[in-house]
């Protein structure tokens, strides 16, 4: 029986080379391609001799769209001529997480008159066109000629025995990887999966870029439990793009990414595959804006903009209602683009005053889903392993911009707003990230001239980037909440304590000495520079 490695090879050996064992088996116990070979292809098996006219073994994708977001795709093809093959002597193995890992087959073996041609393709399973499918790195050995050239046959015959053969194995394995994830579900294997892998995901909150003390350790445990609420919300029960709903990845006890206290998000998962679409009315919230977005932070942390639809160029009724098309063709009407890659959805409500107005409410529908919602054992095990990817991702992504932001403590410099939108920023918002710091009794002075704009603010987080408590605490401030001064200029003061009532943009730290803050300018055309320095506390009185 022909025991193939399909494997996934990354450029110049700078990540793991992983695969998964695939058995193309013939009734009788044995492959075609091993038929036609005479002889087996095993790892660890020596020599294998045998005679060959023509040898393909075709691509197979690892993992099928349902059970991860992105796949990969391996291919070996061979061309021999008449005459004894010999495989390579051993082939090296490792271990990853799930499955045995391949290189590549080493010199001892001093394999003859054979001469091999192995591709990877990768691709992204949410776009499912073969045009997408781009060679990623190629690997020729040619060992020992006994005479001549490859005959024409084999030449002919193996890359195309190998194309038909694929379509054959990758129906093949898409059967049996839904069998064996039925099984894990069935006999407990997935979960207690899960639960191992689950246990390394928040490593990035325990290592050296982190604060140590009890407090931060303590929020940073908090944050991965929250984390792990939204990983499941979003990978588990509003996952499926073709019965999609508006669920919330951030909102009051859920933080992600410096998350905007003057926002109300939702989130949907949809798929380039399909259209959508959205009815709701406006309420009466200043600013409202639909984006869809590809890449996914359990991926390759990214939230990428592929369409975006502001309420300025919607077209609502008198009396507030709108209905959106989402899809990538161009509709009429209200129209949000998606790309065959698109993966998500976020919807931004950003309020002046959230006890004053109305929030907009909204409903998706997919308008030609392809199957039934019932929950398939693949589709859990499947969850499961991306849910414990995005905590690992996520948790990561943002420890290590704070580490960056470290190198710019207490100023607020632009932010590379592309590195902004590729994590799922909003195209219409100018950034100013930064980390902050102070001692028991020292401030943050800020101070400047808001350019016209639709909006801005200003908040302050945790360590995690978790905007600190604004149902009980003051933490932000926006255009419509802050005091000015005569000449139009703001001056906004952080402080563990209240510098009382000449300061009256203060914002409280709720007892933290560190953590994240943000400036943001929404719909404008200047970005003027924000200055800032510390002050001690009792100094601000003379500064009046």
């Amino acid at each position: 029986m022909l025991s193939m490695p399909l494997c996934s090879i990354e450029d110049k050996g700078t990540k793991s080379i992983r695969s998964e064992t695939h058995k193309c088996a013939g009734s009788d116990g044995s492959s075609a391609a091993s038929k036609m070979l005479r002889g087996v292809f095993t790892p660890r098996s020596g020599r294998a001799r045998g005679r060959g006219r023509g040898l393909g073994i075709g691509a197979n994708r690892i993992d099928p769209p349902a059970s991860r977001p992105s796949g990969q795709a391996a291919s070996f093809v061979g061309v021999c001529r008449d005459g004894d093959l010999n495989t390579p002597s051993s082939w090296r193995l490792g271990s990853s997480a799930r499955s045995p890992a391949i290189a590549i087959p080493s010199d001892s073996g001093r394999p003859k008159w054979w001469i091999g041609l192995m591709f990877v393709a990768i691709f992204d399973s949410r776009r499912p066109r073969m045009a997408e499918v781009a060679a990623h790195g190629f690997w020729l050995t040619v060992r020992h000629w006994r005479s001549g050239d490859v005959g024409l046959p084999g030449a002919l015959g193996g890359p195309l025995f190998g194309y038909l053969r694929n379509r054959r194995i990758d129906s093949l394995g898409t059967k049996q990887r839904t069998s064996r994830a039925a099984d894990q579900v069935a006999d407990g294997t997935a979960w207690r999966d899960f639960c191992r892998e689950l246990e390394q995901a928040g490593e990035a909150v325990f290592g050296g870029k982190t604060p140590t003390d009890p407090f931060n350790r303590a929020e940073g445990t908090r944050y991965l439990t929250r984390l792990l609420r939204a990983g499941l919300e979003s990978n588990l029960e509003s996952s499926d793009p073709c019965y999609p709903r508006f669920f919330q990845l951030s909102n009051e006890t859920i933080k992600i990414g410096n998350d905007n206290p003057d926002n109300v998000y939702h989130n949907a998962n949809v798929s380039g595959a399909y259209d959508y679409r959205i009815r709701g009315h406006r309420g009466s919230v200043p600013y409202l804006t639909f984006g869809t977005k590809g890449g996914s932070y359990e991926t390759d942390r990214t939230m990428r903009p592929t369409g975006q639809l502001d309420l300025p160029d919607m077209q609502v009724d008198q009396d507030g209602h709108f209905v959106i098309e989402v899809s990538c063709e161009e509709k009429p009407g209200n129209w949000l683009p998606m790309e065959p890659g698109t993966s998500g959805m976020i919807v931004r409500q950003t309020f002046d005053d959230r006890a004053r107005e109305t929030p907009a409410r909204y409903t998706i529908e997919c308008l030609n889903p392809d199957r039934s919602d019932t929950l398939r054992a693949e589709s859990i095990e499947a969850a499961l392993s991306r849910t414990t990817a995005f905590v690992r991702s996520t948790s990561g992504l943002f420890v290590d911009w704070m580490d960056g932001f470290k190198s710019h403590t207490n100023e607020l410099p632009p932010n590379d707003q592309d590195m902004c939108q590729d994590v799922g920023g909003d195209s219409n918002i100018y950034y100013h990230n930064s980390h902050w710091r102070l001692g028991p009794e020292d401030a943050l002075l800020v101070e400047v001239t808001p350019p016209v704009c639709t909006t801005w603010n200003f908040q302050i987080s945790d360590f995690w980037m978790e905007s600190l408590d604004y149902r009980y605490h003051r933490i932000h401030l926006n255009k419509h909440t802050a005091h000015y001064e005569a000449d139009g200029s703001v001056r906004i003061v952080l402080a563990h304590a209240d510098p009382g009532p000449d300061w009256p943009n203060w914002l409280s730290t709720c007892d933290h000495e560190q953590g994240a803050m943000l400036f943001r300018y929404v719909d404008t055309k200047e970005t003027p520079p924000i200055a800032t320095r510390v002050v001690a506390l009792g100094d601000l009185a003379a500064l009046v």
